[in-house]
């Protein structure tokens, strides 16, 4: 027998409202488990240790915390969760972790429990459930020409958050592209996704073939190997003033004041990372940050968006996942990879004049309609 979820969650709430019970706790809809097969730069790891959690939730506006217990491991630890849709719109997140296995053994199956709420847990979850794991892809090529080519798989580890620091309030740019790329083309398609998306939200006006991820390829020095780390952000810069295009774009260092770039609204942003792979040689991702929330203990929970099955058109895009950033080291916490280096931040934003005179317009338009 099937049941409509709105009136099942709806009955169960006025049931609860009737009796005096609050409710903090927010309905998940799906948690599907995977183990992830990589291709890392053509390094390929069937069966690994490493699982992937699709989280499904309805939409909320404020900051959520998601736990859970895998095969008796506390393996996602108060993760802060912010909703990049509308509130009660659902919407899936990925999160990686330790399945417990050992590398090269097919897992099929997990015992876990996890809690979804509005504060952070003392203690993994305590119940248990079994839950079926079935296979996941994660294929990235290097988007930064380092010239190395043995990307090693890193060990899988638990992912741990924090509590938000106080007051905090939660923003993520809502709706965001994340289209499909080829191999090595993660820097163009984090630029053409934040330049779309700002053109969209913003109403900028660009002409959206200028806006593609081929076009990008072209304003960031884009070769078959990735994008130079040292110069592509300023290249597009050039390039981008050349077309006429009203985005001015900079290099930032300072986590914190990507926070304070993203929370304005205006900005966008995309994340460099680096690693070191089996030849000596600097290879590097790029993504586009959708939220990033600060906790207690000086660490950012990042949540991205990114093609992780590159040059797979058939596969279509992942959902955005998250990841932890600790400044003290200055590393991410990422999946396949491992701990990475935090290289820079590229924020993007609307040219001051480009925003005045859409102001202006709109003005314009206003005091016509009252004419």
């Amino acid at each position: 027998m099937s049941y409509n979820r709105s009136v099942v969650l709806g009955v169960l709430l006025c049931a609860f409202v009737l009796i005096g019970v609050s409710v903090s706790t927010v309905f998940a809809d799906n948690l599907v488990f995977s183990q992830v097969n990589f291709n890392l730069d053509d390094n390929i790891y069937t069966d690994t240790e490493w699982g992937q959690l699709d989280f499904t939730f309805s939409g909320s506006s404020t900051i959520k915390y998601l736990n859970l217990k895998c095969n008796g491991s506390w393996q996602v630890q108060n993760v802060a969760v912010v909703s990049y849709m509308d509130v009660g719109a659902d919407q899936t997140i990925s999160y990686y972790f330790d399945l417990g296995s050992v590398r090269g053994t097919d897992v099929t199956s997990v015992v876990y429990d996890y809690a979804f709420t509005d504060e952070v847990l003392a203690a993994m979850p305590g119940g248990s459930n079994t839950g079926t794991v079935g296979n996941s892809a994660f294929e990235v090529w290097s988007g930064i020409d380092g010239g190395g080519t043995v990307t090693m798989l890193a060990a899988a580890g638990p992912i741990v958050g924090s509590e938000a620091v106080a007051g905090t309030v939660p923003y993520a740019h809502k709706d965001f592209p994340n289209q499909q790329c080829g191999k090595n083309e993660c820097v163009p398609a984090a630029v053409s996704n934040s330049l779309q998306w700002l053109n969209r939200t913003k109403n900028l006006g660009m002409d959206d073939s200028q806006l593609t991820i081929a076009k990008a390829k072209t304003y960031t020095d884009w070769k078959a190997s990735g994008c130079p780390i040292a110069t592509w952000y300023t290249t597009k810069d050039t390039e981008l003033k050349k077309l006429n295009l009203p985005i001015s774009t900079r290099k930032e260092t300072d986590m914190e004041k990507v926070v304070k770039e993203l929370k304005e609204g205006k900005q966008d942003v995309e994340i460099i990372e680096t690693w070191t792979d089996g030849e000596g040689k600097k290879r590097g991702h790029c993504t586009a940050l959708v939220s990033i929330v600060k906790g207690k203990d000086g660490k950012y929970t990042l949540t991205v968006v990114d093609d992780t099955k590159q040059g797979d058109d058939t596969a279509g895009c992942d959902k955005p996942r998250t990841y932890i950033y600790d400044p003290a080291t200055g590393k991410i916490f990422e999946p396949g990879w491992g701990f990475t280096t935090f290289e820079y931040a590229v924020v993007e934003c609307p040219e001051p004049a480009s925003l005045s005179m859409l102001a202006l317009g709109a003005l314009a338009l206003v005091r016509r309609r009252r004419k």
